[in-house]
């Protein structure tokens, strides 16, 4: 699922391309070209060449497609966007062209597509996507831009699909029933540390050890139970694959 994100440049441009009548501050405007927007500096200006202070209403025939607070040229204050058919896409509050408090982006059926809380334009504080409604397919944490804090990714069925923790530099991968899958470390260099994977049964499967994000040493387990030892090409194939040298066909499947 592909999660859409409307910037402050972006919003100009659906305000200017979408619609054919446009209201500001109930004033009716018959042509596009009366209000101009310069997309490279995120700025709409009024009929006089002023920068926009006030509410602009966009209509694509009846349909209204957006109604944007400005100041001084710039979003400012509350923000929606509609679709063709005039149900709401997207809606937030925005400060000096930035997205500002509480993003939300709805599908089609009116159901939230995904909530974001930003400051001064960054993600700030929680971000969650829907597969579903009510039901969560990724959650993630930001203190001004930065993930922080505990991250989840989510199967259909509620279970927990990936967790990562930001602060104490751990992450758990589980398979769909919910037993874990994988445990690993890493900080800013990459992976650092042990990196473990388990059978669904909960025994081990295989242990690599990294340091700053390269592969130094690591086993995994045969299906007669005898160790391959890692080689500096098995770590690279596992990097790209996710696979070890010992899983088959058949433990892949499982």
């Amino acid at each position: 699922m592909k999660k859409v994100l409307v910037t402050s440049i972006s919003v100009v441009a659906l305000v200017a391309l979408a619609g054919t009548t446009y209201y500001l501050n109930q004033e009716k405007v018959y042509q596009t070209k009366d209000i101009k927007c310069d997309f490279d500096a995120g700025i709409c200006y009024d009929l006089k060449g002023k920068p926009i202070t006030g509410r602009i209403k966009n209509y694509d025939k009846e349909v209204l497609i957006s109604d944007i607070e400005y100041k001084d040229g710039k979003e400012n204050g509350e923000l929606k966007i509609y679709r063709n058919d005039g149900k709401l896409f997207l809606e937030g509050t925005y400060k000096d062209g930035k997205p500002n408090g509480v993003i939300k982006e709805y599908n089609e059926d009116g159901s939230l597509l995904s909530y974001d809380e930003f400051k001064d334009g960054l993600l700030h504080g929680r971000s969650i996507i829907y597969f579903a409604p009510n039901k969560i397919l990724k959650e993630w944490n930001y203190n001004m831009g930065k993930e922080t804090g505990t991250g989840k990714v989510y199967y259909q069925n509620g279970n927990p699909q990936l967790e990562i923790n930001f602060t104490s530099g751990e992450l758990k991968y589980f398979y769909e029933e919910g037993s874990i899958q994988t445990f690993a470390h890493f900080d800013d260099t990459g992976y650092n540390g042990l990196w473990t994977i388990y059978q669904k049964d909960g025994t081990i499967k295989a242990e690599l050890t990294y340091d700053k994000g390269v592969g130094t040493t690591g086993y995994c387990l045969k299906e007669d139970g005898s160790k391959h030892e890692f080689t500096k090409e098995d770590f690279t194939s596992f990097a790209q694959t996710n696979l070890t040298p010992c899983d088959t066909p058949q433990t892949i499947s499982e």
